[in-house]
């Protein structure tokens, strides 16, 4: 019989969900399209936001937002964090 996995809270499946696409690269996380960023990345990012206490995770949050603004300066699209301020 196998052992039963542990069940991962939410903010270990935000780091992990965070750093496999992070090792994949901006150009995997743009062909996803912008359904995946929208309801799937995006999301990720601000949860792990609220949360973030190490500098490994603080750091993968960063990165993660660096490829937002990527992706953002790809497409000219409005994809603001609900917490960020607009730049002006």
């Amino acid at each position: 019989m196998k052992p039963k996995k542990k069940k991962l809270s939410q903010k270990q499946r935000d780091i992990s969900f965070l750093t496999r696409w992070d090792k994949r690269g901006l150009a995997k996380i743009h062909g996803k399209g912008f359904e995946f960023v929208k309801d799937e990345f995006l999301p990720a990012i601000e949860r792990l936001a609220e949360t973030a206490k190490t500098k490994a995770e603080k750091g993968l949050v960063a990165d993660s937002f660096y490829y937002l603004g990527d992706i953002h300066d790809f497409n000219d699209l409005n994809m603001v964090p609900k917490n960020q301020p607009e730049m002006i």
